[in-house]
């Protein structure tokens, strides 16, 4: 849950810095402090209604240290996402590819806390269906279980390890449910 705060905070931000003029043009907006809050670039959008953000865009704490780093592909799509905390520690990052998505989160020492490996697929005339696979790991960088999910509910095999890195359970999920 903490991710998904963390995560919606960010894309808040990253919202924040919008330019009314359509013109492509280099985007630099500073703190009353002369500390660069944000800068990147933006171009038409494709409906040349508005302009989306585009190629490599940083955001930064009131103090100058990074705060958030991320690309935009083109059509204002974000491609890549990396937040870090005040102290410049990496928090989460994010990675989108075609129909691969991958989300990590990181414990305080930099060691990697949670990876998601997320594919979206078409079922459909309009839907669509969401696999994710999930790692987490103790703060040692020990795996502590793994799972798969469809659509955020659990399916498939989840184990999950001891901090010593030994297999402690196993259990198969259908659809939410514990299955013998």
């Amino acid at each position: 849950m903490k991710q998904i705060i963390l995560f919606s905070i960010g894309l808040l931000i990253l919202i924040s810095c919008k330019s009314e003029d359509p013109k492509p043009q280099i985007i630099r907006i500073s703190f009353s402090n002369g500390k660069i809050f944000c800068q990147g670039k933006h171009i038409y959008s494709s409906d040349k209604k508005d302009t989306v953000r585009t190629g490599s865009w940083n955001f930064y704490y009131p103090n100058g240290q990074k705060e958030i780093s991320s690309e935009y592909n083109e059509d204002g799509e974000i491609i890549r996402y990396k937040s870090y905390s005040f102290e410049g520690i990496l928090i989460e990052s994010y990675t989108k590819k075609d129909e691969l998505e991958s989300y990590s989160t990181y414990y305080d020492s930099g060691s990697i806390k949670i990876e998601s490996i997320i594919q979206t697929k078409s079922i459909g005339e309009d839907e669509t269906e969401e696999k994710a696979f999930v790692k987490e790991y103790y703060p040692n960088n020990k795996i502590y279980q793994e799972y798969q999910q469809i659509d955020g509910i659990r399916d498939g095999i989840t184990k999950i390890w001891d901090a010593e890195g030994n297999l402690v359970l196993s259990v198969k999920y259908v659809n939410g449910i514990i299955h013998k």
